[in-house]
């Protein structure tokens, strides 16, 4: 392909926000910035909200919908729809973001006639059933290789499909470094013309879908919320997402008493501008690949709060950049919650040391550079 753009088509489950969508998004306009690639992406379930992103940067979206061919079982179809884009596309190398776009997507690939494929694993745990187990063993007959975020991710990835490890990568999430900047914690919002409701001197923020399938565990901070201002700090909790959970954890907030220091955002595109209006970021989902929304707090000069569990364990030094805490122990999340809000200068310190490591570690640019490698290794091969 020396002397031309190598065309790299993306196919993905559905376009709506979500951690794999802003990936997608990111690792797209790095490599375009490269002027090496031409990228093209396909939502398998239609466009969604987040196409017009992906179309306002100049990146082609098309769309299908599978749906109706998955619920009667025509899974010829559903291939034949994405062979059909494919040999319109004519790529070089196929690139298959969350379950079912690796399972279909990869298919429809070889049979459209390009014969290198990457198969992503953003983390779809909760597909662990006997059907997705086996979609997933049979794949790795026709992916070249699959990436992962994170080394816990590859160790379940491999466990449960079966898949063999000499074929996965590890290539830890990116952030753009530039888009999130750094404050001083626990600034006021006045300080930041802040439109959100502050009910509380120090407010924490935690980011995620309310949903039941994919389930940040947002009730763990509520709570978690409860038992730090029972101790008497005056602090408040953000949560950003919106699902059918959120009026389960409204209605928990009332019952415990603390839905006047609980504030539901609902769902947020400017999340570069409420970060900094926070004292520290918490995340409580039982296991989490290795989560962006963490990285952009971190980028944002947040010292985050996560489970001692997943792969954002190989981002955060507990006691450097924030704490880890028991997992589902809303109990010591409050104890950790406490220990940063005891010491302001450590707590500026540690988002310091957040900024700088993601900025080191998790830039655009770094993992642009190995993406490129990783392409240049599949396709020679």
């Amino acid at each position: 392909m020396t002397g031309r753009e190598r065309k790299v088509l993306h196919i993905i489950d559905e376009l709506e926000i979500g951690g794999a969508q802003t990936h997608l998004e990111t690792i797209i306009q790095g490599s375009m910035d490269t002027g090496k690639t031409q990228h093209k992406v396909l939502a398998l379930f239609g466009k969604g909200a987040f196409a017009s992103r992906l179309e306002d940067r100049g990146i082609p979206v098309a769309a299908i919908n599978i749906g109706p061919g998955l619920e009667r079982h025509r899974y010829f179809s559903v291939v034949s729809q994405i062979t059909a884009i494919v040999r319109g596309f004519q790529p070089d190398l196929v690139e298959t973001h969350l379950t079912w776009s690796r399972i279909f997507g990869s298919a429809g690939s070889r049979l459209g006639g390009c014969q290198k494929t990457i198969g992503f694993e953003h983390g779809d745990v909760f597909r662990d059933q006997p059907k997705f187990r086996a979609a997933n063993w049979l794949s790795q007959w026709y992916i070249d290789r699959y990436v992962v975020c994170s080394h816990a991710l590859k160790d379940w990835f491999c466990t449960t499909h079966g898949v063999r490890r000499r074929q996965v990568s590890v290539l830890h999430n990116c952030v753009d470094v530039h888009r999130f900047s750094p404050t001083t914690s626990g600034a006021s919002s006045a300080e930041h013309g802040s439109a959100e409701p502050r009910p509380a001197h120090h407010m924490f923020v935690a980011v995620g879908t309310l949903g039941y399938g994919v389930n940040k565990r947002m009730d763990i901070a509520i709570r978690a919320l409860w038992r730090l201002r029972k101790s008497g700090v005056d602090a408040g909790l953000w949560i950003c997402g919106d699902g059918p959970q959120r009026a389960d954890l409204e209605r928990l907030a009332q019952e415990i008493g603390v839905s006047e220091h609980v504030v539901f955002l609902g769902m947020k595109n400017d999340m570069a501008t409420l970060y900094p209006k926070a004292t520290a970021f918490v995340h409580c989902a039982p296991f989490e690949p290795f989560g962006i929304v963490c990285l952009e707090a971190m980028a944002s000069g947040l010292p985050v709060l996560v489970p001692d569990n997943g792969g954002m364990m190989e981002a955060v030094q507990d006691g450097v950049h924030g704490h880890l805490y028991h997992t589902q122990d809303y109990g010591d999340l409050a104890k950790r919650m406490g220990d940063l809000l005891s010491d302001p200068s450590r707590l500026r310190e540690m988002g310091s040391s957040a900024r700088e490591r993601t900025v080191a570690r998790f830039s655009v640019k770094a993992y642009v550079e190995q993406l490129h490698a990783l392409y240049d290794d599949v396709l020679s091969s």
